[in-house]
């Protein structure tokens, strides 16, 4: 039984101890601050101030859910729906609808779906990863994607070439067989270590990596845990939002604002549910006795009550406040906010459907510009993920990435009616059918294809017509 070194971690830097102590440190210290991004995109954002009871925490919780509004999470999906990936091509099979193969292995594991989850966390955390494992499957060994969290993985780039890693690690707690597991990713081997009992790796600022254990089943070999990687090369890709941040990182004082103004608008509703009312020129004591009078008890709130009064006694009653500014200040702040962060107002606010056609084409513009944007950065790590996969898979000629085409769903979601006017005026100006298809009528290769085959069918039938229709006159 070798345990992890941590000598070795501090003093040998490029050893196996010494990056997974590197990797795990800048784990723990993007905690704090993914863990915040993420209760942003849950809607339970944190207190604005330390509370030191856990009961006035409790309670604020519960107000400030009610008051909150997600905009996080519109922010994040505004952009996440622009882009997904329709297909994959290669130069062993370039057809539209792009290679069955590679297609065949992307569905069979998930891996939109896993593309899509990486996504989401890049927008809303800043970073997330693609790890491509190798698994049994019929036949042999097969590649396969998934989708990693930047709180369990995390990734060295090479100074040389940025797009690749020269050292990955992945941290997590598998509670089904009581243990935290730390598997170290070299450019030609994989080594895993684990920790039995209570967890050391969620909360503590340094990770107290020497209690973990080397992979005993491999204690025979040389390096204990480590097995040697099939393709050459970190099977681990990093995918950096813009500038480093999250989507709605740099936004988060203008949402605190807006769920701040929402609760000092619930607040101000609820004292002045209860008018506040004042009866004048009546006694405070009772002119016989001097005994004091309780009014409390006199002038109920009851809906059976009588109130018995002097003559020169008046009733005040305050007025309601007026809450509309307030109202107008949150959608005024809801729409700068969506200026600011490049994301459709309509998808903020319901007043979007007030705008005029030209300010809405013009915001829905700046999202295009945007996905398109996220597109060009994204496709190069998918291209070298699906790469890896194949190569795992012993499929070298199709891990061709120069070779490789991803084809993402295109940004723009025009209406039917959009659609059908652009298509017949590129069809009139003699526009090949399947380029008008794919530019105007914006349909997806599967689609196209689709189309093509009832096109051959209505011509069949019009033909089978004219014949039937020439033997009978």
């Amino acid at each position: 039984m070798k345990h992890f070194s941590m000598e070795t971690a501090k003093k040998a830097p490029g050893s196996d101890e010494w990056w997974a102590l590197r990797l795990a440190k800048g784990i723990q210290g993007r905690r704090k601050r993914v863990e915040e991004l993420q209760s942003w995109l849950d809607g339970t954002p944190p207190a604005p101030w330390e509370m030191k009871k856990e009961s006035d925490r409790a309670a604020y919780e519960r107000l400030v859910k009610i008051a909150s509004l997600n905009l996080a999470e519109l922010i994040v999906s505004s952009t996440l729906y622009r882009v997904q990936v329709e297909t994959v091509r290669t130069v062993q099979d370039s057809d539209p609808e792009g290679d069955s193969v590679v297609n065949g292995l992307l569905l069979s594991s998930d891996a939109a779906s896993q593309f899509r989850q990486a996504i989401e966390w890049m927008l809303a955390l800043s970073v997330s990863y693609l790890l491509v494992r190798p698994v049994d499957a019929d036949g042999g060994i097969e590649g396969r994607i998934t989708a990693e969290h930047p709180l369990e993985v995390n990734a060295a780039a090479d100074p040389q070439d940025p797009s690749k890693n020269v050292a990955a690690i992945k941290l997590y707690r598998d509670d089904a067989l009581d243990r935290d597991v730390l598997v170290i990713y070299r450019q030609d081997y994989t080594r895993t270590a684990y920790k039995y009992g209570r967890s050391v790796i969620m909360r503590n600022a340094t990770p107290n990596l020497g209690e973990f254990v080397w992979d005993e089943e491999e204690e025979d070999a040389e390096v204990p845990g480590q097995i040697e990687n099939s393709v050459s090369g970190v099977p681990v890709f990093t995918l950096l939002n813009r500038f480093g941040v999250g989507e709605f990182e740099k936004h988060i004082p203008h949402m605190q604002r807006i769920n701040h103004t929402i609760l000092q608008q619930m607040i101000l509703i609820a004292l002045q549910s209860f008018k506040q009312r004042a009866v004048s020129g009546v006694p405070n004591a009772d002119p016989s006795t001097g005994e004091p009078i309780d009014y409390d008890s006199i002038f109920t709130s009851d809906p059976g009550s009588l109130w018995i009064m002097p003559e020169a006694a008046k009733v005040w009653e305050s007025g309601q406040a007026d809450i509309n500014p307030i109202i107008t200040s949150v959608s005024k702040d809801v729409e700068r906010l969506a200026i600011a962060a490049q994301a459709p107002l309509y998808a903020l606010s319901s007043d979007a459907a007030q705008q005029a056609a030209a300010s809405a084409e013009l915001m829905r513009e700046g999202q295009i510009f945007k996905a398109e944007d996220l597109q060009k950065r994204l496709t190069p790590r998918f291209a070298a993920a699906v790469s890896h996969m194949l190569k795992v898979s012993g499929d070298e000629e199709r891990a061709d990435r120069s070779q490789m085409r991803i084809v993402w769903a295109p940004t723009r979601r025009s209406s039917l009616m959009e659609r059908a006017q652009a298509g017949q005026f590129a069809t009139a100006a003699g526009i090949p059918l399947q380029t008008v298809a794919e530019k105007f009528f914006e349909m997806s290769p599967a689609e196209i294809q689709q189309m093509l085959s009832h096109r051959a069918d209505d011509a069949l039938s019009n033909l089978l017509n004219a014949q039937n229709l020439g033997v009978t006159n």
